[in-house]
C-alpha cells in the first residue's frame, strides 16, 4: 500500500479544516456521522433524564414540607387529646363528688319509701321500725317490718302500674307461705311510687293495697 506524502497529508488536513463538505463526508466515510447521531440523542436522553431528576427532586421537596406540616398537625392533636383527657378526668372526678355528696346527703327510694310508711303508721299509733328485707335471691322486698300481730311488707318504685301491684301481690303470698314465720296474722301490703300509671289506683283496692304516691296516701292501709 503506497503511503501519502508529507505534502498530500498536509494538504487533506487543510481541506478539512477549510472545507466543511469535504470534511462531513470524510466523517461519514469513517463512521463518525453516525457517532455524532447517536451523542445528540443520548445529550437528547440525558437532558429528559435531568428533568426528570429535577421533578422527582421537587417532589421530595414538597413531600418533606407536606410531612413536616403532618407532624406539626399530629402533635396539635396530641395536645388536644391531651387537654380533653383532662377534662373528662376533670368530669369525672366532679360526677364522683356529687355522687358522694348524693350517697352522703339524699335519701334512697327504699329510705325514703319506709320513713313515709312508717311516719302515716306513726300518725294511726302503730309504732314499727321498717327496711329492705331479702328471704332469698328470688325474694326481696324494699318495705318490711313486723310487730306483734302486724307485718308490713311491700315495694317502693319510681313508676307504679297495676302490673307492677299484681305482681308484688302474688310474690307476697309467695313468701308468706314459704317463710311464715317472717308473716304475722295480719300483713299490710304497701306499694310506694313516686307517679303511678292510670290503672294503679284500681288494682291497689282490688287487691287492698296500701298505695302512696308521693308522699301522699291514694289507698287506706288493710289495717
Amino acid at each position: 500500500m503506497e503511503l501519502l506524502s508529507k505534502e498530500e497529508r498536509l494538504k487533506i488536513l487543510r481541506t478539512i479544516e477549510m472545507d466543511d463538505e469535504f470534511r462531513h463526508a470524510l466523517m461519514g466515510a469513517l463512521g463518525y456521522s453516525e457517532l455524532l447521531k447517536k451523542f445528540e440523542r443520548f445529550e437528547k436522553s440525558q437532558e429528559k433524564i435531568w428533568k426528570e431528576i429535577r421533578k422527582i427532586w421537587e417532589e421530595i421537596r414538597e413531600l418533606r414540607k407536606n410531612r413536616e406540616k403532618l407532624f406539626a398537625g399530629q402533635e396539635r392533636l396530641w395536645e388536644s387529646q391531651q387537654r380533653l383527657w383532662e377534662e373528662i378526668n376533670h368530669v369525672r372526678r366532679d360526677v364522683m363528688d356529687v355522687k358522694r355528696m348524693q350517697e352522703r346527703y339524699c335519701l334512697t327510694l327504699e329510705e325514703e319509701a319506709n320513713e313515709i310508711v312508717e311516719y302515716f303508721l306513726g300518725k294511726r299509733g302503730i309504732k314499727v321500725k321498717l327496711s329492705p328485707v331479702t328471704f332469698d335471691e328470688k325474694y326481696e322486698f324494699d318495705i318490711y317490718g313486723a310487730t306483734e300481730g302486724l307485718t308490713v311488707v311491700g315495694e317502693a318504685k319510681i313508676g307504679g302500674s297495676a302490673r307492677q301491684i299484681e305482681r308484688m301481690d302474688e310474690r307476697i303470698k309467695e313468701a308468706s307461705k314459704m317463710w311464715p314465720e317472717k308473716f304475722t296474722d295480719k300483713i299490710v301490703k304497701v306499694f310506694y311510687c313516686m307517679r303511678a300509671l292510670s290503672g294503679t289506683e284500681e288494682e291497689a283496692r282490688k287487691r287492698r293495697v296500701w298505695l302512696i304516691v308521693s308522699n301522699r296516701e291514694v289507698t287506706e292501709p288493710d289495717l
